[in-house]
């Protein structure tokens, strides 16, 4: 195995390193990565089912759609990020133990006693530190996951977090539930890039014969170009997802309007709205746009409707 840092937080540059990886390597390959602040999100979800839009709209954290599926999870520089991706029989590519086992051992040093939930998530205490997805592509497999470990959980809670919005999708839902933070458990680790490096060390010794490299120049500009076109796209991140129905109500001046809008692959396909004393101006102005923040607010200031940022923000969850 070959353990491979892309010496970077950039989610969107990781996230493309590992597709890199997946589909172009031979070897077994393992990554280690802190993302900055971001919002990472299954294949098959629909992210505005999974996020509080308005939260990270207004914090500029991006929401990136993953090439694994599994459910949506929050990225900061309190969390580490673990990849391993290898060559498999056929019939016997996922093997989440593969990927947890090496993580459980690490944590069994420091004393951390640890079990494993049935959607592969990792809990200590009764209470989960990571989450775990798979990729697989012929005898290729990816198997990543997540360890908390001094995150930010306000943040993590308030990204997460579901408005009262009504959708109708046949996307995977995340599995909701309490979280911990391993930091005052791992004394003598001062913050996750020690972390990083630690578990690093500990791999290189767990597999025999492991080395160490970083992602070299020529790999790295194929790795941007695929971060450029795919992960930093709104076409893939929000538009790649099944289609769905998302009916809400909002404040129009005190008028209390149902606005209920179709949307595939990302374009709203139709609008409906009860209560409006000229419905047709919502729906003429929102049909056949992006459902996307930039792109409704805008339309909804050029055609002088009646709402406000707050009530604009009902129309994605």
């Amino acid at each position: 195995m070959i353990l491979i840092d892309t010496f970077t937080t950039d989610p969107c540059i990781n996230l493309a390193a590992e597709e890199y990886f997946f589909r172009h390597s031979k070897e077994n390959i393992a990554l280690l990565y802190i993302n900055d602040p971001s919002v990472i999100v299954g294949k098959h979800q629909n992210p505005f089912e999974e996020i509080n839009y308005r939260f990270v709209t207004e914090k500029r954290i991006p929401v990136i759609r993953r090439l694994s599926g599994g459910g949506t999870v929050y990225h900061d520089h309190g969390n580490l990020n673990f990849t391993f991706i290898v060559t498999s029989d056929y019939g016997h590519q996922v093997s989440f133990n593969r990927v947890i086992e090496p993580v459980t051992e690490y944590l069994g040093r420091f004393s951390i006693v640890t079990e494993v939930g049935d959607k592969h998530e990792v809990r200590t205490g009764g209470l989960k530190f990571s989450g775990n997805a798979a990729h697989v592509f012929r005898n290729r497999s990816l198997h990543h996951g997540t360890m908390l470990f001094s995150s930010q959980l306000d943040n993590l809670r308030e990204a997460l977090r579901r408005d009262d919005a009504s959708f109708e999708s046949r996307s995977v839902p995340s599995n909701r539930t309490s979280v911990v933070n391993l930091e005052k458990q791992m004394p003598g680790i001062g913050d996750t890039f020690q972390l990083k490096d630690s578990l690093g060390r500990f791999l290189i010794d767990y597999f025999p014969g492991t080395s160490f490299r970083m992602i070299d120049e020529s790999e790295m500009a194929v790795v941007r170009k695929l971060a450029e076109e795919k992960y930093m796209s709104r076409e893939w991140n929000f538009g790649y997802g099944p289609s769905y129905v998302i009916s809400n109500t909002v404040n129009a001046q005190g008028d209390e309007w149902k606005v209920s809008i179709r949307v595939e692959k990302g374009i709203i396909a139709e609008c409906r709205v009860e209560g409006a004393a000229d419905e047709g101006i919502l729906t003429e102005a929102l049909t056949g746009r992006p459902h996307f923040w930039e792109e409704v607010s805008k339309a909804v200031r050029e055609s002088r409707i009646p709402l406000d940022d707050r009530a604009v923000f009902r129309l994605f969850g």
